[in-house]
């Protein structure tokens, strides 16, 4: 089924110049900040320091709980974003429970949900976090055996010491975990 729509040249002008209009005032305002020496706002910048603990709970009941930093509107960044922080953090997926975060710029920039951004956003930043958080437990693990964090590994929830398959839970290595610096170099 086909619909004709009757739209005059006077009616699709009048529709199109609001947009038309809008384009060009945020550039001239862009240009504006730029001759002046401010930095436009980016509505698309990833969160500053991309702190693990801004996206990452891991609680001693075992329970992993992600922070999304963007809203749910029907497009599924809430599933999407979880989805990359556990395989990042190699994490069981029946244990992980989902939240939108508090709104807080300095721990997750801009917030919006917008234009469907989500993925193309966050997923940096959310891959990092993860990484991240799996190397401080890994390296909670390891000193807590006082082995070489190579000899360790992650795996569904828990650090795995290779050489004597004895197996330790992220719940248990959380807070140890917390306190150790964040890597800066993560794979």
């Amino acid at each position: 089924m086909s619909a004709t729509i009757n739209l005059s040249r006077r009616s699709f002008l009048s529709a199109t110049g609001g947009l038309v209009l809008g384009f060009v005032l945020q550039e001239k305002t862009r240009l504006a900040a730029q001759a002046v020496g401010i930095p436009p706002p980016n509505l698309f910048a990833p969160p500053p320091g991309g702190k693990p603990n801004a996206y990452i709970h891991i609680g001693a009941d075992e329970s992993v709980t992600f922070l999304i930093p963007k809203g749910e509107m029907g497009q599924g960044p809430t599933t999407a974003c979880s989805q990359l922080l556990a395989e990042e953090l190699e994490c069981d997926w029946t244990k992980v429970r989902m939240e939108i975060a508090p709104v807080d710029p300095a721990a997750y920039g801009h917030q919006t949900t917008v234009g469907s951004q989500a993925i193309r956003t966050t997923w940096e930043p959310l891959r990092r976090a993860g990484a991240e958080a799996r190397e401080m437990l890994i390296q909670a693990a390891s000193q807590k055996w006082n082995v070489d964090r190579t000899q360790c590994r992650a795996e569904n929830g828990f650090v795995v010491n290779q050489a004597t398959n004895a197996r330790l839970s992220y719940g248990s290595l959380a807070e140890t975990a917390a306190r150790l610096p964040v890597p800066a170099n993560v794979a």
